[in-house]
């Protein structure tokens, strides 16, 4: 089959959808997806314990804090800041390729529905967070 210019142009065109589908993935992707971030349950009881673990699956260092925010979400849409009593330490942490670091979350909260969230920095990428649901009852 002799390849004319129409021929040409098709195959040009599935190379280009081709390395933008690849280019698109890899922005999905993008390299925070190295970070697993998780949370051990999402539904506890009032004071009890649940862990938050992030991992560092990529090639670059990252960068985090003790910190993390609490917010509670009511039924008709509204949120609200939780303040919680505790003293984050001024500590950063650091996660090598392979290296994770886990935490407990406070639930000691009137029972209802909550968001966590936690942010961390991928070294020379940039900042990332990621919200969990959590529900205490």
């Amino acid at each position: 089959m002799a390849f004319n210019s129409r021929n040409r142009v098709i195959g040009a065109i599935l190379i280009i959808i081709l390395c933008g589908v690849l280019v698109g993935w890899r922005l999905r992707r993008g390299p925070e997806s190295d970070v697993d971030v998780t949370l051990s349950d999402m539904n506890v009881e009032r004071g009890e314990q649940v862990t938050l673990t992030i991992k560092n699956n990529g090639a670059r260092t990252v960068l985090f804090s003790y910190s993390y925010k609490m917010m509670r979400e009511y039924d008709d849409g509204r949120t609200e800041d939780i303040e919680l009593d505790i003293v984050w330490p001024a500590v950063v942490g650091i996660l090598a390729k392979g290296e994770s670091w886990s935490q407990e979350i406070f639930t000691d909260l009137e029972p209802g529905k909550y968001n966590v969230i936690k942010s961390w920095t991928v070294e020379g990428i940039g900042e990332s967070s990621y919200v969990f649901d959590l529900t205490i009852e």
